[in-house]
């Protein structure tokens, strides 16, 4: 249960944190992701379409759960300022949250298999070069 509340804690102080840390909306923060991939990946314009409607769609349902986001705020503050967390409660923060993550996978899921599709064998290698160097770069933030 220790661990329960401390991650409930860190959770909703990284959320802050991250979110004082925006100077940029997420359309751009998109914007910049895309062209970033499209670079590095050296897409043609029908891949950069592609990978435009991913990332389209990640922002549609991003909007889409603002509402349960602030909703979801409130309950787990509101936990927090309680004497003693109700298992239940966060259970139910956690159900709803994977949920959501389900029903995102369902819809954004077939904008990146086409964009997965579209790519070439040495972009997908590209790509998976790319990521394990942002392992790499990032294992150290997590203690690894």
């Amino acid at each position: 249960m220790k661990k329960l509340m401390i991650f409930v804690i860190l959770s909703v102080f990284g959320a802050l944190a991250f979110a004082g840390c925006r100077h940029h909306s997420p359309e751009q923060r998109a914007e910049w992701i895309t062209k970033r991939i499209a670079s590095e990946l050296n897409l043609d314009e029908a891949q950069k379409a592609k990978l435009s409607e991913v990332a389209k769609a990640i922002l549609e349902q991003r909007k889409s759960h603002k509402a349960q986001m602030d909703a979801t705020f409130v309950t787990v503050t509101d936990e927090i300022l309680k004497p003693e967390l109700d298992r239940k409660v966060v259970e139910q923060v956690f159900e709803d949250h994977h949920k959501t993550m389900k029903q995102d996978l369902d819809i954004v899921f077939v904008k990146v298999q086409e964009f997965h599709r579209s790519l070439k064998p040495e972009q997908k290698s590209k790509a998976v070069e790319r990521l394990k160097e942002l392992k790499e770069k990032f294992s150290n933030c997590h203690g690894d």
